[in-house]
C-alpha cells in the first residue's frame, strides 16, 4: 500500500470532476469495491456495492452538490496518514455561489488497497454537517446551479487564489506525508519538474527531479525511519513547520550510524509552479543535529567541510 496510488487515484477524481466521465476512476476500483459513506446528507447513499454501483453514486453525489457551486474548493486539512486498516485523511470541501454564504463541510476519508485497487471506500462527515448541507440545498435551492450543471472555470480572480491556496496547502501535507514514509515517487508526485531542494542545515542541493530522488534516497539511508509531524502550515503554503522524529542509522557524511534517536524542531519554505511545488528549503537545528551522533566533534567538523565543498563549487 503506498500513497503514489492514492495520489493517482485523488487526480483522477479531479479529472472526472472536470470532465463528467468518472470512467477515469475504473482503474483504480476493484470489480466488488465498497462505498461507504456515514452521516452524508445531499452527498450520497449509506452503502454503494460494487465499481459501476460506486463511481455511478460518486457522479451523482458531484451532480446533485458540487455542480450547483460556482466554486468546489477540496482540502486536505489531515493526514494523509498510512494506517493498519488503509490510507487515511481528513478533508474539507467548501463550496461558494455568488450571492449567497459559503458552505463548508468536513470529514474523514479511509481508503483500503488490495493488489493496487481500491477495495473500500469510507467516508464520514463531521457530526451535523450533512444534514448542514442538506439545509442549505433546500434553503437556496432556487438561487443555486441547476443540478448536474456542466463545469465552468471559477469565475473571479479570489475564487482561482483560494483554489490554488488550498490546493498547496495540500500538496505540502501529501508530500511531507511522502516524505516521512520514505516514499520518494509519492513526493515526488506534487513537484514540478524543475523541483530543487536545499537542505540548508544539511548541506545539499539538488537542482532537478532526478537530484531530488538521489539526495533523498542518501539522506533516507542515513536516517531510514524520518518522521515529520506538521505543527503549521503557512495560508500560502509558501512554509511550514513541526518535529522531525529520526534514528542515525546509516552513514551520515562518513559519519558511522550512531544507533541514536532524535527528535528536534524543524522548518521548510517553499516555492510553486501552479499547485506544484517547485522548491522546498529545509532548516533543522544544527545544535540539536549534533546530539545525534556519538562524536560531536566530528559531526561539526563533516558539516563545516561539506558547506565548505558547496561553496567552492558555487564560486567556480
Amino acid at each position: 500500500m503506498t500513497l503514489s496510488t492514492f495520489i493517482q487515484c485523488a487526480q483522477a477524481f479531479e479529472i472526472a470532476f472536470l470532465s463528467d466521465d468518472f470512467s477515469v476512476l475504473a482503474p483504480f476500483y476493484s470489480d466488488d469495491a465498497v462505498h461507504e459513506l456515514a452521516d452524508g446528507g445531499p452527498f450520497g447513499a449509506p452503502v454503494k456495492n460494487g465499481r459501476d454501483n460506486v463511481l455511478e453514486g460518486l457522479r451523482l453525489s458531484v451532480n446533485s452538490v458540487d455542480r450547483r457551486f460556482d466554486i468546489r474548493i477540496p482540502e486536505i486539512i489531515e493526514g494523509p496518514e498510512i494506517r493498519d486498516e488503509g490510507i487515511w485523511m481528513r478533508f474539507r470541501l467548501s463550496f461558494s455561489r455568488a450571492g449567497l454564504p459559503d458552505l463548508s463541510v468536513e470529514g474523514e476519508h479511509l481508503q483500503v488497497f488490495k493488489a493496487g485497487k481500491c477495495v473500500k471506500l469510507a467516508e464520514r462527515l463531521a457530526p451535523g454537517h450533512g444534514q448542514r448541507a442538506a439545509d442549505y440545498l433546500a434553503q437556496h435551492d432556487s438561487d443555486l446551479k441547476p443540478v448536474a450543471s456542466p463545469y465552468a472555470p471559477p469565475p473571479s480572480a479570489a475564487y482561482k487564489e483560494a483554489l490554488e491556496l488550498a490546493a498547496r496547502r495540500s500538496f505540502v501535507r501529501i508530500y511531507g506525508a511522502a516524505k516521512s514514509r520514505q516514499d520518494i515517487e509519492a513526493a515526488l508526485m506534487v513537484c514540478s519538474d524543475d523541483f530543487s531542494l536545499e537542505a540548508v542545515s544539511i548541506p545539499g542541493r539538488a537542482n532537478n527531479k532526478q537530484e531530488a530522488q538521489d539526495m533523498l534516497q542518501g539522506f533516507f539511508a542515513a536516517f531510514p525511519d524520518y518522521s515529520v509531524t506538521l505543527d503549521h502550515i503557512a495560508p500560502d503554503g509558501s512554509a511550514c513547520w513541526g518535529n522531525v522524529t529520526m534514528t542515525h542509522g546509516g552513514d551520515f557524511l562518513g559519519i558511522p550510524a550512531s544507533g541514536n534517536r532524535i527528535y528536534l524542531p524543524f522548518y521548510s519554505t517553499f516555492e510553486f509552479d501552479g499547485p506544484y511545488l517547485s522548491d522546498e528549503r529545509f532548516f533543522l537545528d544544527i545544535g540539536h543535529l549534533t546530539v545525534l551522533m556519538e562524536d560531536h566533534n566530528q559531526v561539526l567538523l563533516a558539516l563545516a567541510a561539506a558547506v565548505h565543498e558547496r561553496q567552492a563549487a558555487q564560486a567556480s
